[in-house]
Formats: C-alpha cells, structure tokens, sequence
C-alpha cells in the first residue's frame, strides 16, 4: 500500500510528507530511486530546494533516525526537518515497547501540518499515532480529506470507530459531524465495497488493488486542486 501511494503521488508530480518511520522510509527510498536520480551526494553540495518527499523527525527520536532516513536526504530525494523534544522526552528502545515521547510527537505533527500545509492525508495500517494524526488534521483544516486504507488493518481499519468515541480521551473535535463526511474509506470511494462484509466471513482481510486505489485517489486530490 505505501509503495503504490508514493507511485501514485510522484506520478502526478506531488509532494509526500510524512514523520520518519522506520518501516515506512525505505519503502519510500525504494519507489524514489524509479522516478528520480540521486541530485546530490554530500561533498560540500547543497541538497535540492523542492525534493519530492518532507521527512519530519523529533529530536526526541534523533538516535533511532533510521539509515534509510539518511539516504533520502543523502541522496537529494529529501528534507529532513527536526522538531525541537518537549519537556525533555527521550526515546528509549528498550521493551517493553508503548508509546513514548508523546508531547514531543504532537509538536512534530503540529508543524509537520503548519509548515507543509498538506492538502490531503493518507492513513494506512499503524497504531494510536494515527489516529492523533487524523484528530489533529481535521482540527487544523477546514477542508481536505483523510483518506483511510481500511484494509491494511491496525488504527486505520477503525479510525472512524476510535475518532467517534474519542479512544484517548482527548479534547473534542470542534465539528463533530463534519470531518465524518471527510473521512473516506479508498475501498469504499473506489474500490468493493463488499469489503466489509467479506471481512466478517474471514480472519484475514480482503486484499484490495492498492495501486489502482491510490491512483484513483490522487487523480481527484490533484482534480480539485487544480479547480480550485
């Protein structure tokens, strides 16, 4: 699903902007190195102004900066931007694995979406951050979609249910019914919507067409853009 999404977006000439990630950035490397040559190599260089991907990173997290990260910038396919940690928040890898550094994480998000100003999100799979995530996108801007890979499983496969009932207990959402009507389910807008019903009948869920799905979504993203 994230490789057939940064197809879909370097395609159309878009732009992907994401918190680094380590079982998200080298998905991305990969799928840069087939529509862009590395533009810069160290040695003194200048990465380039408008690289096609945003990488955000706190600072609480500097020490566990993927290498795959790395290359993105490296390579000149990349910015990495690094957001000052809060109340002194450091992440520590030892297990038992939870959730860490969250108010540093929340200032990672907040400028991530101030700075960039996306005009669109995209969830698939991952936990409680996405959800934060998706919370925090709505109560920013009046409009753009989130657009939900439900099928990828994780928070995303219930990011309606864990936003209606406010699963973190977090302050409510100054419209409660208007960002439903932005949530969109790709599988749903695009795709079987017997998706659901399958998923009932079977452990495991139904595999979707990923890349036709993400193609289909940032063709409208990029149509209403442009008429806008």
């Amino acid at each position: 699903a994230v490789r057939a999404l940064a197809r879909a977006v370097f395609a159309e000439g878009g732009r992907l902007v994401f918190g680094a990630h380590p079982s998200i950035s080298p998905l991305i490397v990969d799928v840069a190195t087939e529509y862009f040559p590395p533009r810069w190599e160290g040695g003194g260089n200048k990465p380039p102004e408008d690289p096609p991907v945003v990488i955000y990173q706190s600072e609480a997290f500097r020490d566990v900066i993927p290498p795959a990260t790395r290359n993105l910038e490296k390579l000149g396919y990349a910015h990495i931007i690094m957001t000052d940690r809060q109340n002194g928040e450091e992440y520590d890898p030892r297990p038992p694995q939870r959730e860490q550094c969250l108010k540093s994480l929340a200032h990672m998000r907040w400028r991530m979406f101030k700075e960039t100003q996306p005009i669109a999100m995209v969830a698939a799979g991952g936990m409680q951050g996405v959800v934060r995530e998706a919370r925090l996108f709505f109560e920013m801007f009046g409009e753009g979609n989130v657009y939900a890979l439900r099928t990828t499983g994780g928070a995303t496969e219930r990011l309606p249910d864990y936003l209606s009932r406010n699963a973190f207990d977090e302050p409510p959402l100054q419209d409660e019914t208007h960002w439903q009507q932005r949530l969109v389910a790709l599988e749903d807008r695009f795709g079987d919507s017997n998706w659901q019903t399958l998923r009932t009948q079977s452990a495991r869920l139904p595999r979707q067409p990923y890349a036709l799905l993400t193609q289909k979504m940032v063709q409208e993203i990029a149509g209403v853009k442009r008429a806008g």
